[in-house]
């Protein structure tokens, strides 16, 4: 989870001090699979996404207000 939370983070960072600090290396999860025997390297494609802050929630907003 923390891995997909970090993308948006760095890609404001990014945007704000024109300097790339995500590589295609960071967008992919290595997870080391164990079967009967042998090891195995699978590699998985994080696909995050980008949400509002919280403030900008309609729902949340009107929770605030009560």
């Amino acid at each position: 989870m923390s891995f997909t939370i970090i993308q948006p983070v760095f890609r404001k960072l990014e945007k704000r001090h024109s300097y790339h600090l995500l590589e295609d290396a960071n967008r992919t999860m290595k997870l080391i699979r164990y079967e009967p025997g042998r090891f195995s390297l699978e590699v998985q494609e994080i696909a995050e996404q980008e949400r509002p802050p919280m403030l900008e929630i309609p729902e949340y907003q009107a929770q605030k207000m009560e």
